[in-house]
């Protein structure tokens, strides 16, 4: 299985963050879209930005780990 990433050739599609084969990523919410900061920003200007925490991010055979009580 390939690994896949968030990063400079992702693109936000429907909503959906999805990777460079079209397999989706994660979600994001309509409010942030527009102040989305890619792996490679460093700042945004004019909008406020949406910074990702990946440290505690779900993803592949893990994901239902997501969901607390």
């Amino acid at each position: 299985m390939q690994s896949v990433h968030f990063d400079a050739s992702s693109k936000l599609e429907e909503g959906w963050m999805v990777g460079k084969n079209k397999e989706l990523l994660f979600w994001v919410p309509p409010q942030s879209h527009l102040g989305l900061l890619w792996p490679c920003n460093t700042a945004i200007m004019g909008v406020q930005g949406a910074r990702l925490d990946m440290s505690r991010f779900f993803h592949g055979t893990s994901w239902q780990k997501c969901y607390i009580n």
